[in-house]
């Protein structure tokens, strides 16, 4: 789940022509490089987290007496495929303001070659187009039951370390990037919102998701004791006579620890709200810190000067819609 991080280097060597110091950006490989920025803090950040829609707001503040532009970031988590299952890569309606006023933004895309832990091994968005592929042909591939076998004919074939078992072995992330200028002295207020991606697939029971202590079913390991309590309740509302109901899951993420990117590593104020679609339905993130329930359907968590040290991740279960 995302966050804004000063970017100094683009996907392609052709877009060079974005910066304003290209003495700056050293060698243009292929890849993002994100960088610390050590004048520009983020002051605030409010983030509201929902199925449907992530609304953003932060306030920046330029400390030092010049006014600095640079190219601003916002990634989206890796794309991740090792098993079928559905995905959807990109995200819809990114919507972006500054000081109120709308700026429109670019899409790119990275691609990184991973090994079988999800480790990054090398970034491979150039060697994408030399092969004769584009990052829209990419995208299919994570957009099918049977990515590397129902590709079209005419495309060539993947280099053989890129696919194992007819199952790419790379990760595809989006960027959205844009010039911002940071008058010195001052605060500059930024907002976004979009339509998250999620991923998710055939609903799954109660033995899933507390699993059974073996390698083959190890459960949603981010469960507490009060979330566990709430899925056997789900559970009950789900059975339908059967003995275990059918819970249908979400998996949602959220880069989160390239905020420590800005000045002195921490967000200054920072909120996070997660909001569920019921009442009845459950919600378990991968969050170290506790989370406060403020209705029937948000969590909230507050602290000044947080140092975000882990990306966000959360699984939203609910009531199988017959």
């Amino acid at each position: 789940m995302p966050r804004l991080i000063i970017m100094l280097t683009l996907l392609l060597a052709t877009s060079a022509n974005v910066f304003a110091n290209d003495s700056a950006f050293g060698d243009i490989n292929g890849s993002i490089q994100l960088l610390k920025q050590n004048d520009i803090s983020m002051a605030k950040e409010r983030l509201l987290i929902g199925t449907d829609r992530i609304n953003v707001d932060y306030v920046f503040i330029n400390h030092s007496t010049q006014d600095i532009t640079v190219p601003v970031s916002f990634p989206m988590p890796r794309v991740v495929l090792f098993e079928p299952s559905d995905h959807s890569a990109g995200i819809l309606n990114f919507k972006l303001s500054v000081d109120g006023k709308p700026v429109a933004t670019e899409s790119r895309w990275v691609v990184t070659l991973i090994d079988e832990k999800g480790n990054i091994k090398e970034d491979i968005t150039e060697k994408v187009t030399q092969a004769g592929w584009s990052v829209e042909d990419l995208i299919k591939v994570f957009n099918t039951d049977s990515p590397v076998d129902s590709l079209p004919e005419e495309l060539p074939p993947l280099p053989a370390q890129w696919v194992k078992d007819g199952m790419p072995q790379f990760t595809i992330q989006q960027h959205f990037v844009w010039q911002q200028r940071f008058p010195a002295q001052k605060e500059v207020v930024i907002h976004h919102s979009y339509t998250p991606s999620l991923s998710g697939g055939v609903p799954t029971t109660l033995g899933w998701i507390l699993g059974d202590g073996t390698k083959d079913n190890p459960g949603n390991e981010c469960l507490t004791d009060a979330s566990r309590k709430q899925v056997q309740q789900l559970n009950k509302h789900s059975q339908k006579g059967e003995e275990e109901g059918q819970i249908s899951w979400q998996e949602l993420q959220y880069v989160l620890t390239t905020g420590a990117n800005w000045k002195d590593g921490v967000i200054g104020d920072f909120t996070l709200r997660i909001h569920k679609d019921a009442p009845q339905d459950v919600v378990v993130p991968c969050f170290k810190y506790p989370l406060t329930q403020i209705d029937d359907t948000t969590f909230e968590f507050h602290q000044k000067d947080f140092k975000p040290a882990q990306d966000l991740e959360m699984t939203f279960y609910s009531e199988l819609s017959w």
